[in-house]
């Protein structure tokens, strides 16, 4: 409590919203954590908090023995951004629903949605925008 963290960021979050983006959230954690406070409260600021989309509970994902289908977590925060873009969850060639990475790539091929690239450095951006400070 009271903790000041130091959050040091590519910039490319701050030049997609500055730029107009609609961004899109896709986590790998079931909720925020304090780390993430900093962003959130930027896409909060820009009206897209609806934009972030956490894995669902685990235990949904396990078998009666109790072991995790990863492919199936993994999915289920993608499943979300899907339906929030009204897309339907696409299929592999044998007709069966494609994994998360296989359904990420169809949204670059099919529908032009750039999503792991954005986490490229920005490099054009001061250092003065990559620095931010977030109060836990």
């Amino acid at each position: 409590m009271g903790a000041d963290y130091l959050r040091r960021s590519t910039g490319v979050l701050e030049r997609g919203l500055a730029d107009g983006f609609i961004v899109y959230v896709v986590s790998l954690d079931q909720h925020p954590s304090k780390h993430n406070k900093w962003w959130l409260d930027l896409l909060a600021e820009a009206g897209m908090k609806e934009n972030v989309f956490y894995m669902e509970d685990k235990g949904r994902f396990r078998d009666a023995k109790n072991r995790l289908n990863w492919s199936a977590y993994y999915a289920s925060s993608w499943k979300q951004l899907f339906a929030r873009l009204g897309f339907q969850w696409p299929n592999d060639k044998d007709g069966q629903p494609c994994s998360w990475h296989d359904a990420r790539l169809f949204l670059l091929k099919q529908e032009g949605i750039h999503g792991p690239s954005i986490f490229q450095p920005a490099v054009t951006m001061p250092k003065s925008v990559r620095e931010v400070n977030a109060h836990a």
